[in-house]
């Protein structure tokens, strides 16, 4: 009888068991599901192993621009070169959360960005540590405002602030996520501190985002003069460093991004149809996105970002009529 007691017992532990385990796998496929996102058949749409998260969250915990910290690093040869065009353009419309960070005062810059120019004391140079010195100055800046998101972006990008809001929306600011675009394809190699080490990394040229999330776990990295120490070390510049902290050091994947563009791209090919849906663009030389009817000639708009402001803003008060994108 006793022996025919412990054969019950122990089989109804198994069935509890078993019922459990299905449970929790049953659990786990569902939230599997959540976290998928749909392929686009454009290149140029979100990638398709981007990870979003259920409906709910992303109303509890929904952001706004002003939520962003939006960095732009320039210097001072292109401070009445590149930033001019941005003034005229996008920066309108985001210009209370974005900081320009620089290497030389100017008060004239001062004044028209109400105060959001940041001298950084780095070098003027490019070398790579320079270059992670004033993103190492931006990291800080960020993580003192509190705001949930921080972007950084090169002078030569232009940004669609809506865009921007939306595409961080699908993204859980407190999670780590690493969002932005590589400049090439598959993993490259680099020595550190006589180690080799794969590098796989956001490019700087297309504009990288961080969660809050992210910006905590990067803390040993990047605060207290870490960040230009491991530039040092890998001997590389302030994006390639970035993604060496985030990928390898903190193991979180990149997030990538199509319709985050650099000037490593080739623009031309960006579809004109689907141009004004993507979150950031930029240029170089006579690498520029296509447009089929320019509102401006080449000679008035070498970069073409004006005429593309034109067609996404038609209403633009030194716009001509009829900008519209057809």
């Amino acid at each position: 009888m006793k022996f025919l007691s412990k054969v019950v017992v122990s089989s109804m532990s198994v069935i509890a068991m078993y019922l459990l385990a299905s449970l929790l796998v049953d659990n786990w496929q569902q939230r599997k599901k959540i976290s998928s996102f749909p392929t686009t058949k454009s290149q140029y749409g979100t990638f398709s192993s981007t990870k979003i998260y259920p409906i709910e969250l992303a109303e509890r915990n929904k952001i706004s621009q002003d939520d962003i910290y939006l960095t732009i690093k320039t210097c001072e040869k292109n401070h009445k070169t590149r930033l001019p065009l941005i003034f005229k353009t996008w920066w309108t419309g985001i210009k209370q959360q974005a900081y320009f960070f620089t290497d030389t005062d100017d008060e004239a810059l001062t004044n028209q960005t109400d105060g959001h120019l940041i001298v950084t004391g780095c070098g003027k140079t490019h070398a790579p540590f320079e270059l992670c010195c004033k993103m190492g100055y931006e990291y800080d800046y960020y993580y003192d405002s509190k705001k949930k998101w921080w972007c950084h972006m090169d002078d030569d990008n232009y940004v669609n602030p809506s865009l921007l809001v939306k595409a961080l929306n699908q993204y859980n600011w407190k999670e780590p996520f690493y969002v932005g675009r590589p400049s090439r394809e598959g993993i490259q190699y680099r020595q550190y501190k006589g180690q080799k080490v794969p590098l796989y990394f956001a490019t700087g040229g297309a504009g990288i985002c961080i969660s809050r999330n992210m910006s905590e776990l990067m803390v040993p990295w990047m605060r207290n003069g870490s960040f230009v120490q491991t530039c040092k070390d890998l001997s590389m510049p302030d994006d390639v460093t970035f993604g060496f902290i985030a990928t390898n050091r903190l193991g979180i994947k990149l997030t990538r991004r199509n319709d985050f563009n650099s000037h490593m791209q080739n623009l031309a090919k960006v579809p004109t149809e689907e141009l004004l849906s993507q979150v950031f663009l930029s240029y170089g030389g006579a690498n520029v996105v296509n447009l089929t009817d320019p509102t401006f000639p080449l000679t008035e708009d070498h970069s073409r970002l004006l005429s593309y402001h034109c067609k996404k803003y038609p209403e633009t008060e030194w716009c001509p009529k009829e900008s519209k994108l057809r």
